[in-house]
């Protein structure tokens, strides 16, 4: 990560727990790019109730890798938050 990228994200992270919306987090466990121990795991650290999904051997943008699965669980949450209202 470049130190740039560094200060977005450390910046960033700190308004996570400001976030309200229901949240999904999917990522892959293989990701380089964003990796899930530095920013997957922290969203759903800090967000109140995220849920992580982790996808085993799958790199950056699991949407392209794992289509039906993204879908999935964006249906999930649709469907979680409707049964809520």
């Amino acid at each position: 990560m470049s130190p740039a990228s560094h200060v977005f994200v450390t910046d960033q992270s700190r308004r996570y727990g400001a976030i309200r919306a229901p949240t999904v987090i999917v990522s892959g466990d293989a990701d380089r790019i964003v990796r899930a121990d530095l920013h997957s795991r922290a969203l759903e650290r800090e967000i109140p109730n995220a849920r992580l999904v982790l996808l085993p051997g799958v790199g950056h943008m699991p949407h392209l890798a794992a289509p039906d699965r993204i879908v999935a669980e964006i249906d999930a949450l649709a469907s979680a938050m409707a049964a809520a209202c």
